[in-house]
């Protein structure tokens, strides 16, 4: 970012982009490589004008939140079963995909983005990497 600045060059945001989480699907910074996020972005928005995550509708099996939102049934189904459908995704191994058709999903992933909004003053969201299919 500094040599973006040190050389003129526009700037409108920084993405803080994969791997900011300990699992994908945990809406949490990760505490070894961002202890103090709040303060970081803080320190950022001094230089720029505004901060975003990524973020995407996958919940990898190890995350916090995959038992949570299997549970309340926020997942989107194998064919023909009550478990959710599992996919070989590109970072984390196996991951379930949020399936957005029913309102608590949708829900939950808005409940998600105003808490990074409001602990951590998140500007914007890059929402990102939906496809169900990989060539991985």
């Amino acid at each position: 970012m500094n040599l973006i600045l040190a050389n003129n060059l526009p700037i409108s945001q920084l993405e803080i982009d994969d791997d900011w989480t300990s699992h994908y699907g945990d809406w949490v910074f990760h505490k070894t490589k961002f202890p103090n996020p709040k303060d970081l972005i803080e320190r950022l928005k001094l230089k720029i004008p505004a901060v975003s995550v990524w973020m995407h509708p996958f919940i990898s099996t190890d995350a916090a939140a995959f038992p949570i939102t299997a549970a309340q049934d926020m997942l989107i189904k194998a064919a023909a079963d009550v478990a959710p459908g599992l996919l070989k995704w590109w970072n984390p191994g196996y991951a379930a995909l949020l399936d957005f058709s029913k309102n608590q999903t949708a829900q939950w992933f808005l409940n998600a983005t105003n808490n990074l909004r409001g602990m951590y003053s998140v500007d914007s969201f890059k929402f990102d990497a939906g496809e169900i299919y990989s060539s991985n």
